[in-house]
C-alpha cells in the first residue's frame, strides 16, 4: 500500500505572517510591536489571548471581540492574497507525490478559498484529497473519519498540535520551523523528525 503523508497548510506549505500580523495590526491599533517583535513573540507559544492580556491588558470583553471579529476576517479573499508559498514548497509536493498519496490538512473555516488558494500557487493536482476543518472538528478527527492509513505514514506541520495530532494517529511526525513555533518549542513536543523547511524534506528519510 502507497504511503500517505498528511501535510499542513498555513506555516508549511505557504506563508501566512504578512497576513495575519496585517490583521492583528488592524485589531488592535494601539499595539506598537513590530511585524519582527510579533513573529518573535508568538514563536514562544504565545497565543492570541495572552498577547492581548499580558502586551496590550485587553479586558475579557475586548478579548472576546477580537477574537470574533478575527475569526469573522482572517480568510478574506483579499487578504489571503497576502499568503506566498513557503519556497521549495512545490517542489516539495512534485517530489513527494512521487513517494506516496498527499492529503493537505488544515484548520482553515472555508474550503472554496483553500483550493483556490492551492490553485492560484500550483498545489491543487498534488493531492490526493483535501481536508478542511471549518472549524468544526479537529484534525485527527477529520483524518480518521475520511480514509485508512498506517504507522509508517507521516504527518508534517508547523505547530504543537499538528504534532499531537500525528501522535495521536500513531503517525511518524515531522515539524517544520516555517510557522508558528522555533525549533526550541517544537522540541517539546518530540516530532520523529524538526526540519528547517519542507524545502529540505525528503520523505524517503522518515
Amino acid at each position: 500500500m502507497p504511503r500517505k503523508f498528511f501535510v499542513d497548510f498555513d506555516g508549511t506549505l505557504i506563508d501566512s505572517r504578512a497576513r495575519l500580523f496585517n490583521l492583528f495590526e488592524e485589531l488592535a491599533p494601539d499595539n506598537n510591536l513590530s511585524f519582527d517583535a510579533y513573529w518573535k513573540i508568538k514563536r514562544k507559544r504565545t497565543n492570541q489571548e495572552q498577547m492581548l492580556r499580558n502586551w496590550l491588558y485587553y479586558s475579557d470583553s475586548q478579548i472576546k471581540e477580537f477574537k470574533k471579529m478575527w475569526l469573522h476576517r482572517v480568510e478574506e479573499p483579499e487578504r489571503l492574497a497576502m499568503d506566498s508559498p513557503i519556497p521549495g514548497a512545490v517542489e516539495f509536493l512534485k517530489k513527494s507525490s512521487k513517494l506516496g498519496k498527499l492529503y493537505l490538512v488544515t484548520a482553515r473555516q472555508h474550503p472554496q478559498y483553500v483550493y483556490e488558494q492551492l490553485s492560484s500557487m500550483k498545489m491543487n493536482t498534488y493531492f490526493e484529497d483535501v481536508y478542511v476543518t471549518e472549524q468544526k472538528v479537529g484534525k485527527s478527527e477529520l483524518i480518521l473519519s475520511n480514509t485508512q492509513f498506517e504507522g509508517g505514514d507521516v504527518f508534517i506541520g508547523d505547530s504543537g498540535e499538528d504534532i499531537l495530532c500525528g501522535k495521536e494517529l500513531n503517525l511518524k511526525t515531522v515539524a517544520v520551523t516555517t510557522g508558528v513555533l522555533n525549533n526550541y518549542m517544537l522540541k517539546q513536543y518530540e516530532p520523529t523528525m524538526i526540519v528547517n523547511s519542507v524545502e529540505e524534506l525528503d520523505l524517503r528519510n522518515v
